[in-house]
C-alpha cells in the first residue's frame, strides 16, 4: 500500500518508509467497496479524506428526475473532493459511486490534519491539488455552458490531446459513460462523432480518438 501512495498527488515527494512511518502515528482505514455502491452522496458533510487504492469511482449529480450528470471518473491514486473538504460549506458536490470492486483509504480530517502540520511536503502537496481541484472543476463547467454538443466534444479532445495536433487519444469510458459526462444521450454522442468523422476533423473507433485536423476542432 506505501509503495502505492508515495504515487498519488498527496504523498508526491515522500518514500514509502516515510509515508508508514507518518501514517503509523494516526488512525486511518481501508475500505473496499462494492461496483455500484455509493460511498458519499451530493450533501454530505466531508469529514473524511477519500483515496483511491484501487478501481473507480465516479462522481455524478442526480436530479429529482433521475437525470444523471457525470461530473468525472476517478481512478487509482486520486483523491476525492478535496476542493470542499476546508472551505465553509464542506458537502460533496456529487454523489461518488464505484464503477466496479473499489477500495478507498479513508483518513478523518483532523488526521489528515495533524499529517499536514506534521510533514510540509504533505502541505504543499495538499495546496497544489486543492488548486488543481479548483481548476478543473472551473474547466467543467466551461465544458457545460458551450452551446453544441459538437463544440463540447471537440473542446474535450482538445484538452485531452494536451495541444498536440496530431494526437491519439485512449478513453478510459464507455460511449455512455461519455455521454452522461456531456450530459447528452448515447445516440446524440454517437451521431455527433460520426459527423464529425465525416467532416475529417477526427477518425473514431473502439474507444480510441485519432486527431485528423486539429485547426477544424478549434472552430467548432
Amino acid at each position: 500500500m506505501y509503495e502505492l501512495l508515495k504515487q498519488t498527488p498527496i504523498f508526491k515527494g515522500l518514500e514509502a518508509a516515510e509515508i508508514e512511518r507518518l501514517l503509523s502515528g494516526i488512525s486511518f482505514q481501508a475500505r473496499k467497496v462494492d461496483a455500484d455502491v455509493s460511498i458519499a452522496f451530493r450533501g454530505e458533510k466531508i469529514d473524511q479524506l477519500f483515496i483511491i487504492l484501487s478501481g473507480s469511482l465516479r462522481g455524478e449529480m442526480i436530479d429529482s428526475q433521475g437525470k444523471v450528470l457525470k461530473i468525472e471518473d476517478n481512478f487509482q491514486g486520486k483523491a476525492l473532493a478535496v476542493a470542499f473538504m476546508f472551505s465553509k460549506k464542506n458537502e460533496f458536490p456529487v454523489t461518488v459511486t464505484a464503477n466496479e470492486k473499489s477500495e478507498v483509504l479513508v483518513i478523518h480530517k483532523s488526521q489528515l490534519l495533524f499529517l499536514m502540520q506534521r510533514n510540509e511536503r504533505i502541505l504543499t502537496n495538499m495546496l497544489e491539488l486543492i488548486s488543481n481541484q479548483a481548476q478543473f472543476l472551473t474547466e467543467r463547467i466551461w465544458a457545460l455552458t458551450f452551446k453544441t454538443i459538437k463544440s463540447k466534444i471537440a473542446n474535450f479532445i482538445i484538452q485531452k490531446s494536451k495541444n498536440h495536433e496530431l494526437a491519439v487519444i485512449e478513453l478510459n469510458q464507455t460511449q455512455q459513460q461519455l455521454a452522461d459526462y456531456f450530459g447528452i444521450t448515447r445516440p446524440s454522442l454517437a451521431r455527433t462523432l460520426s459527423e464529425m468523422e465525416a467532416e475529417g476533423s477526427i477518425q473514431y473507433e473502439r474507444g480510441v480518438i485519432r486527431i485528423l485536423n486539429f485547426e477544424k476542432l478549434k472552430t467548432e
